[in-house]
């Protein structure tokens, strides 16, 4: 099976996601990690492959700097700001190298911290499962909803279905028939 597992390239994103991408490589998986330069030496360091995409935290910063904020600001305003300068901008940046690498490479499975927007985008452009990987409670938009990822597998179950790799399936055909036992994660047998 092929995942991809992106980031923004912050150690506390990233390393928060270390035991998924250990357990997916012992596991035998084809494992592709997409951040920018600032973890490239953390990510091969471990014998990872590497994605490197989107600017660095330095051009970032910079791009933030550059931002005019009107003097009389609120915090909300402010935060806003930050909030499209270190996550939004980046991440559409991360997004538009990461697509054709994604297209091309077709992965199973997109893992992706909650706060990289590249890694919604290509989950949500390709036919892979996508799923978000929380390291702390998670932010409104990635709680499970009735209907969209009530399934079982999505995403809590994620790592328990890493054990035996599964045939390519879209991601409707792999929530559908996701088996609640994790010693047959793709049984074919529909979800309860």
């Amino acid at each position: 099976m092929r995942l991809l597992f992106t980031s923004t390239p912050l150690f506390g994103h990233f390393l928060p996601m270390l035991p998924l991408i250990d357990a997916a490589t012992r596991a035998g998986h084809d494992v592709i990690v997409a951040t920018g330069p600032d973890l490239a030496d953390e990510v091969t360091r471990r014998g990872l492959t590497l994605w490197q995409v989107g600017p660095g935290m330095a051009e970032v910063f910079a791009h933030r700097a550059s931002l005019q904020v009107p003097a009389d600001a609120s915090h909300l305003e402010l935060l806003r700001r930050d909030a499209i300068a270190l996550f939004g901008w980046p991440g559409y940046q991360r997004a538009r190298e990461l697509a054709p690498l994604t297209s091309q490479w077709a992965p199973d499975i997109v893992v992706h911290e909650s706060a990289d927007y590249a890694g919604w985008e290509v989950g949500a452009a390709s036919s892979a499962l996508s799923v978000a990987h929380g390291y702390g409670p998670h932010l409104p938009h990635t709680l499970r909803r009735p209907g969209l990822t009530s399934s079982p597998c999505v995403p809590s179950r994620a790592a328990l279905t890493l054990a035996k790799p599964c045939p390519r399936r879209s991601w409707r055909s792999l929530t559908a028939r996701c088996s609640t036992s994790p010693s047959a994660p793709c049984s074919g047998r529909a979800r309860p």
